[in-house]
Parts: C-alpha cells; sequence; structure tokens
C-alpha cells in the first residue's frame, strides 16, 4: 500500500511538472522535447499529455505543441496574489487598529508603487485595499524605499516627485537622506507628506522571500502622536516580527 500511495505521489508530481512545464513554454517547444527534459519516458509522457488534454488545462496550437487552456487561464483568475500574506497579517493587524483606535495598513512595493493589500480600521481615511499611492511620500513607501538594494535606490531617486503638501519631500538628495535615515532608526515617518490631514509610523517586515513588505499605523494627523514615533514603531515592529514568523514557520 505505501508502495503504491508512493508511486502514486511521484506520478502526480511528474504530470504537474510536466504541466507547469507546457505552460511556461507557451507552445514554443515540442511537448516531447519538454518531457524529455524532466527525464519523463515517451510513452508516460504522452499518457500524461493525453490525461492534461482531456481534463482541458492544455490544448493543442501545432503537431506535437501544447500551451496552457482558455479554462487555465480562467482558473487563474481565481487566486489571489499574496493570499498566504494577506491572510497571515489582516487578524493581527485588525486587532492592533481595534486597540489603538488609528488605521492600520500592510503594504507591497510593486513597480516603484505601494500597492495596499489590507487596510484594518480607519473607514474615515481614502486608502483602501488594492489602490496604489507614491511611495517617496508615504510612511508605508519610505519603509520599502529604505530595504531597496541601494542601485535600485538610486535609479527610483531622481523621479520626478510631485509636491503634494507643503511637506512633501521632492529633492531628491533629501529624499535620499530622509530614506537612509529610515533604515538607520528601522522606521519611516509620514509627517502629512501625502495629506495635510494624514501622519502615519511604518516599519519593514523581515521576510527572507525577496519580497519588499511593510505595516504601518496612520491617522488624523492632528490626533496622531508623531513625538512618540519611538513607541509606535516599536508596537509595529513587534506585529512584524509575529507576521514574519507565522509565514515561515
Amino acid at each position: 500500500m505505501e508502495k503504491s500511495k508512493t508511486e502514486g505521489a511521484q506520478a502526480l508530481e511528474r504530470g504537474l511538472a510536466l504541466l507547469k512545464a507546457i505552460i511556461s513554454d507557451d507552445g514554443h517547444t515540442a511537448a516531447s522535447r519538454l518531457a524529455a527534459q524532466i527525464a519523463l519516458a515517451p510513452s508516460t509522457a504522452r499518457r500524461m499529455i493525453a490525461a492534461l488534454e482531456k481534463q482541458n488545462l492544455i490544448t493543442r496550437i501545432a503537431h506535437g505543441r501544447y500551451a496552457g487552456s482558455t479554462e487555465i487561464a480562467a482558473l487563474t483568475q481565481c487566486i489571489t496574489p499574496h493570499r498566504n500574506l494577506i491572510e497571515t497579517a489582516r487578524p493581527l493587524l485588525r486587532k492592533l487598529a481595534r486597540q489603538t483606535d488609528w488605521a492600520a495598513h500592510l503594504g507591497i512595493f510593486d513597480d516603484d508603487m505601494v500597492t495596499y493589500l489590507v487596510k484594518e480600521g480607519g473607514g474615515s481615511l481614502f486608502t483602501r485595499e488594492g489602490a496604489e499611492l507614491e511611495a517617496y511620500c508615504t510612511g508605508i513607501g519610505k519603509a520599502l524605499l529604505a530595504q531597496l538594494p541601494p542601485q535600485k535606490l538610486e535609479a527610483y531617486l531622481p523621479g520626478p516627485f510631485i509636491r503634494l503638501t507643503p511637506q512633501t519631500i521632492c529633492d531628491p538628495k533629501q529624499l535620499r537622506k530622509e530614506v537612509m535615515h529610515t533604515a538607520q532608526r528601522g522606521y519611516a515617518i509620514d509627517d502629512r507628506e501625502m495629506s495635510d490631514a494624514i501622519s502615519c509610523v511604518a516599519v519593514p517586515i523581515p521576510l527572507n522571500t525577496g519580497q519588499l513588505v511593510a505595516i504601518s499605523l496612520s491617522s488624523d494627523a492632528a490626533h496622531f502622536p508623531l513625538h512618540q514615533s519611538d513607541r509606535i514603531a516599536r508596537r509595529l515592529s513587534g506585529v512584524a516580527q509575529d507576521i514574519a514568523h507565522r509565514i515561515t514557520a
């Protein structure tokens, strides 16, 4: 029985490897060559290709060449990017938002912008999940910029940067200094730089996945105690460490 289970698992792994190879190749290479590259016997490859085609996961586009089907393309639309990160962070950020009565956000660095994946609390703030904002003028954005490799940061810094409020940092040299300061102290501040009405403290999440992630607390600038930024950052850092631990555990 154990041998049968092992063989079944191995067959599934080989079938999935073939499916991934076919989808990645997008019909440029004969399926037999792709199968040989992952050490599949020709007879086994033919059976697997027939099964994948029967399940409408691949489609034949020419003699011996296949590509991913429209059905598998539709299935990918059901996938939520960064689902594990979102589901791990959300309950922790919801608890933090309730305890502080401020908005808790999680954002990632994507194409030089901040994409907000989680927002808990702060219903009056204009931010929303799925929205993109500039990195140079947001707390999360500067926490993300501080994680960039030097070459990528230098490529980002020329801008141009638009002045959104009197507090917005637009000069590349001044922004570099602010990002370096952020990296040294371990947290970023948005002192009414994106909006006259909003202040924020943000910290990075220490992941080893290559994805740049940060979380923040923000609120009405008139009531957000930026003079207590160190204390707020320590609280955020504890949550960030918890998120990282749960993801990598």
